[in-house]
């Protein structure tokens, strides 16, 4: 579910020493409904949620399919700095 994801995710933001993270809720998706913004430093970093039932058609998926996608740039940036401590 939502909040197994958001969990993995929290764990990820931990070992890459990433803080100050939240997650805020979104209409504006046109592939994930209900959505979550990942944000983090004042910007948005990534977007997690459940893929809606018209893109799972369009692409002929029978089950549910949650979604998370965030920068890996900003993820390992931080990673490399939390290293360097």
């Amino acid at each position: 579910d939502i909040f197994r994801m958001k969990g993995i995710l929290q764990q990820l933001f931990h070992v890459a020493g990433i803080t100050n993270y939240r997650f805020e809720p979104t209409t504006d998706s046109i592939a994930i409904s209900p959505a979550y913004h990942i944000m983090a430093d004042n910007k948005e970093i990534g977007t997690i949620g459940w893929i809606n039932k018209e893109t799972l058609h369009r692409f002929d998926i029978k089950q549910a399919i949650i979604c998370a996608d965030f920068s890996w740039e900003y993820f390992l940036q931080k990673a490399k700095a939390q290293r360097t401590r």
